[in-house]
């Protein structure tokens, strides 16, 4: 990336700032789901994103992972649930700002990591129902409401 920004500043100074920059950068997504002893789903995924660099300074990498597990309870009418959102509480971005006056660190997260248990009780519709509903059925899934043909 090339570009140049010329100004004059307020002591009527001409002011001219490169933007150039070289970056190569990648990131990965992983994503495993097992059962593990015991009819426990186990479910873990990962994601990692490289250093980029850009024309004021540098973007640092971070790596993160969620963890979730669910079991089938009380003859299969109830899902006891628990899950980690950013297991090592490393989901930030970090970065350092360059300028020929200026430097700067910053550190931005969203949401520190998160435990969550949940208990799902089936009143009147346990497991093996539910993947025989007709047509016509509204679910949720994943926070979204979905219309099942």
């Amino acid at each position: 990336l090339d570009g140049e920004y010329t100004y004059t500043n307020s002591q009527n100074e001409l002011v001219r700032q490169k933007f150039d920059a070289d970056n190569f950068t990648w990131f990965t997504r992983l994503s495993g789901k097992f059962i593990l002893p015991g009819k426990i789903d186990f479910q873990t995924n990962a994601f990692y994103r490289g250093r980029s660099i850009n024309p004021q300074g540098i973007n640092k990498g971070n790596i993160s992972m969620n963890l979730a597990m669910s079991k089938e309870v009380i003859k299969d009418k109830a899902t006891l649930s628990f899950n980690v959102s950013d297991l090592f509480n490393s989901r930030k971005r970090i970065s350092e700002t360059r300028t020929e006056r200026v430097f700067s660190e910053s550190e931005f997260q969203w949401r520190q990591r998160q435990f969550t248990l949940n208990f799902l009780y089936r009143f009147n519709d346990p497991q093996n129902q539910r993947n025989r509903r007709g047509r016509n059925n509204y679910e949720m899934d994943e926070g979204e409401f979905e219309f099942q043909q």
